[in-house]
C-alpha cells in the first residue's frame, strides 16, 4: 500500500520511503497509525529470516547489496547517492543494531508518575539547581511505558510464570506450582530479567531489609540528600521517588543535588570506544586520593556544567597540598601546636598587625566557605579554600610570621595565631581533602585527636579586625605593585632595590610604621620617600601613590617604554594564535593529551604576562 505520513520529509532524497514496520522504530510507529503488519524479516541470529524469501540466510547489508543490484539489472535504478544518515551501534562491537519487534513486559507508568511529579511540585523531593527540575517533571509529564524486560545473563528475573500446557501466564510473587487454570504442573518462570534501573530504583528500601520493617529501614529510610549526575535524572531519581511513593509510601529522600558528568581535557564524554577513560586508582597513584578528591571539587559548578579533567588540573591540586605540608612543617617546627592552643589566646594588644589581618581573613573565609557548602557550591567552596591557604596563609603570613618570631617578646603570640589558624584551616579542608588533614591532626596532637568527630569552625565565633585588615590589605598590595614593576622590567625578583614613594601623607606613614616588614617581605634594600636627582628611576603607581625603584646609571626608561609597547603587540598575537587553536575542535580531537596541556598553560602564562604589561603601559598613560 501507498501511504502518507509526516515522519517522510518530502525534501530529503526522492520523497518516497520504504516501510518497515517490524523492525525500524520510526517505522514501527508509522505501520500503527495506518494499521500496517508489522512483519519479521530478520531472525534473532541477525540474518534475513524466510519471510525475506530468496534472501534468507544472508545479513542486512548483503541484501541490500544485493536488492540494489537486482534494481540496477531490471533497468530501474536512477542513480545511487550517498548521505548521512543516524544509525545505533553496539557500544562493544561498533556492529549496526538491527532493531526487531519482540514481546516484551511492560510497567504502566501514568498512575505511578503522577504521585513522584506531585511530591517535588509539594517540595517534598527537592531537586537543585532548579533548572534540573524541568528535566524531571517534563520526564513524568510526558511518559511512556516501560519496557521492564531485558533478555541478559544476570538480574532479577521477571516474576512471571508460563504453563506449559494450556499457555497461561502467571504473575505471582512466590513460584506456583501447579497452573491454576489448568492444574499443570508443567510450570516455568519467564527468563527475561528485569532492567537494571528497575532494581536500581529499589535501592533506597531494598537494601535496608525490605519488606521486613527492620530497624535501618526505620532508621535510615527516607535520607536526606542524594547526589547524581544530570545524565540519569530519569533513568534512576524519578524512577527511585516512583518507587519509594509506591513500596514505602514516602519519598526516598528530599534533596537531589544535580552534578555534571566528567570528561577529558577535550570536552568529549569518556567511552571505552574512544579509549579515554582513566581509572580513578591509575590517577590516584600518581597524584594522591586527596589531590583527585580536590581536583573533581573544584571543577564542579553549581549549574552542573561538565567537568573536564586533565593531568595539569589533578598536578595544581597535589602542588596545592604539598604546601599546606610545607606550611604544616613550618608551624610544627617552632613550637608544638598541642601545647600552643592549650594555652591562652593573646590578647590584642600582644597581637601584631599582621596577627590581626589573618584572623580577619581566616573569619571572612570561613564564613564563605560555609555559605557555599550549605547550597551545595562545592566548586566555589574550594576556589575561595585554596585562595586563604596559598595566598593569604602561606604565601604572606608565614613569610610577615618570620619578623616577630625572632622576637622573643611577641613571638608567643605569632606562634599561637600560626597554631589556630593551621587547625582551623585543617578543619575547614577535612571534607575535601580528609585523609592530609586526618593524617596531620594525628601528627600534631600525638594521636590523641581524631579530626572526624571535630567541630566545624564558627565564623561568627571569631574575633575579627577590618580596620587592621585592611591596613594591612594595603601594605600587602603595596608590595605586590613594587614586585609587578620589577616583572615588567624584568629585574631578578631576589635582587634588593631602594624604592621611593611620594603620595598621602597617612600612606606613606603606613608604610613607614612597617617598614620592617615591608622590607623583608617585599626585599626591598630600603624605603624613602626623597627622589636623588643624580640617579635613575623605574616609575610605576600604586593607587594614588607613585611607587619607584631606584635603577642603574645606564637605565633607559624611555627606550625600555617603546620595547614594552612592542611586546605588548607580540604576545597579544600570541595569544590570538593559540586562543583559536585551542578552539579549534579538530586540533583537539588530534592533538595528543600532552600537547594540549602544553597548549593551555602556555596561553595562560602569556595571559598574564600581557595582562601585567598592559596595566602598567595604561598607568603610564
Amino acid at each position: 500500500p501507498v501511504i502518507a505520513d509526516e515522519a517522510v520529509l518530502l525534501d530529503f532524497g526522492t520523497g518516497a520511503l520504504k516501510i518497515t514496520p517490524g523492525h525500524d522504530p520510526t517505522d514501527f510507529e508509522v505501520g500503527q497509525r495506518h494499521n500496517l503488519p508489522s512483519m519479521a524479516v530478520i531472525g534473532l541470529d541477525g540474518l534475513m529470516n524466510e519471510n525475506a524469501l530468496h534472501y534468507s540466510g544472508m545479513s542486512a547489508i548483503e541484501a541490500r547489496e544485493k536488492i540494489v543490484a537486482e534494481i540496477d539489472a531490471l533497468g530501474l535504478l536512477e542513480k545511487v547517492d550517498d548521505y548521512e544518515h543516524s544509525v545505533g551501534h553496539c557500544s562493544r562491537c561498533a556492529s549496526t543494531i538491527e532493531p526487531i519487534v519482540t514481546d516484551q513486559w511492560y510497567l504502566r507508568m501514568k498512575d505511578l508518575a503522577v504521585r513522584a511529579l506531585q511530591a517535588e511540585r509539594e517540595g517534598k523531593v527537592e531537586v537543585l539547581p532548579v533548572k534540573w527540575r524541568k528535566v524531571y517533571e517534563g520526564w513524568l509529564e510526558n511518559i511512556n511505558d516501560w519496557c521492564v524486560s531485558r533478555q541478559l545473563w544476570w538480574g532479577h528475573r521477571i516474576p512471571v510464570y508460563h504453563c506449559e500446557d494450556c499457555g497461561e501466564v502467571i504473575a505471582s510473587v512466590d513460584a506456583p506450582h501447579v497452573c491454576p487454570k489448568c492444574g499443570s504442573s508443567h510450570i516455568t518462570q519467564e527468563s527475561d530479567v528485569l532492567d537494571t534501573w528497575f532494581s536500581s530504583a529499589l535501592w533506597p528500601f531494598a537494601t535496608l531489609g525490605w519488606p521486613e520493617q527492620s530497624a535501618s529501614l526505620t532508621y535510615y529510610y527516607p535520607t536526606s540528600l542524594l547526589i547524581t549526575g544530570y545524565d540519569i535524572i530519569f533513568f534512576w531519581v524519578a524512577r527511585m521517588v516512583i518507587s519509594g511513593l509506591e513500596f514505602m509510601d514516602d519519598v526516598p529522600f528530599h534533596t537531589v543535588f544535580i552534578t555534571g558528568l566528567v570528561r577529558d581535557e577535550q570536552g568529549r564524554k569518556m567511552s571505552k570506544s574512544l579509549k579515554n577513560q582513566v581509572d580513578p586508582l591509575d590517577l590516584i597513584s600518581m597524584y594522591g586520593t586527596d589531590a583527585l578528591r580536590f581536583t573533581m571539587a573544584s571543577l564542579s559548578t553549581y549549574g552542573g556544567q561538565d567537568i573536564l579533567l586533565s593531568d595539569q588540573k589533578l598536578l595544581s591540586s597535589r602542588n596545592f597540598i604539598n604546601k599546606l605540608w610545607n606550611a604544616t612543617r613550618f608551624v610544627d617546627a617552632g613550637d608544638d601546636v598541642k601545647e600552643t592552643l592549650a594555652g591562652p589566646r593573646p590578647s590584642d594588644d600582644q597581637l601584631g598587625l599582621f596577627d590581626r589581618w589573618i584572623l580577619t581573613r581566616l573569619a571572612g573565609a570561613t564564613r564563605d566557605v560555609t555559605a557555599k557548602m550549605d547550597v551545595f557550591d562545592f566548586g566555589e567552596a574550594s576556589h575561595r579554600l585554596y585562595e586563604f591557604i596559598w595566598g593569604n596563609f602561606c604565601d604572606w603570613y608565614i613569610e610577615l610570621a618570620k619578623i616577630p618570631l625572632r622576637d622573643e617578646t611577641r613571638a608567643p603570640a605569632t606562634r599561637w595565631v600560626l597554631a589556630y589558624v593551621l587547625e582551623q584551616t585543617l578543619r575547614l579542608l577535612h571534607p575535601f581533602v580528609p585523609f592530609v588533614t586526618e593524617t596531620i591532626t594525628q601528627q600534631l596532637y600525638s594521636g590523641d585527636h581524631l579530626m572526624a568527630t571535630t567541630a566545624y569552625p564558627e565564623a561568627d565565633a571569631m574575633t575579627t579586625y577590618d580596620k587592621d585588615a585592611t591596613q594591612a590589605d594595603f601594605l600587602i598590595g603595596f608590595i605586590k605593585a613594587v614586585r609587578n614593576l620589577k616583572a615588567v622590567f624584568h629585574l631578578p625578583p631576589t635582587e634588593k632595590q631602594s624604592v621611593v614613594v611620594a603620595g598621602a601623607e597617612s600612606d606613606i606613614a603606613a608604610i613607614m610604621a612597617n617598614a620592617e616588614a615591608v622590607k623583608f617581605v617585599g626585599r626591598f634594600a630600603d624605603i624613602g620617600t626623597e627622589l636623588d636627582s643624580t640617579q635613575r628611576y623605574i616609575k610605576g603607581a600604586y593607587g594614588a601613590m607613585q611607587v619607584m625603584i631606584l635603577a642603574k646609571s645606564d637605565f633607559d626608561y624611555e627606550g625600555e617604554l617603546k620595547v614594552l609597547e612592542g611586546k605588548l603587540e607580540l604576545l597579544h598575537a600570541d595569544t590570538t594564535k593559540l586562543e583559536a587553536r585551542l578552539g579549534n575542535q579538530d586540533f583537539l580531537a588530534r592533538a595528543p593529551a600532552e600537547v594540549v596541556d602544553k597548549d593551555t598553560q602556555k596561553l595562560e602564562d602569556l595571559k598574564a604576562e600581557e595582562q601585567l604589561i598592559a596595566t602598567f603601559l595604561q598607568g603610564q598613560g
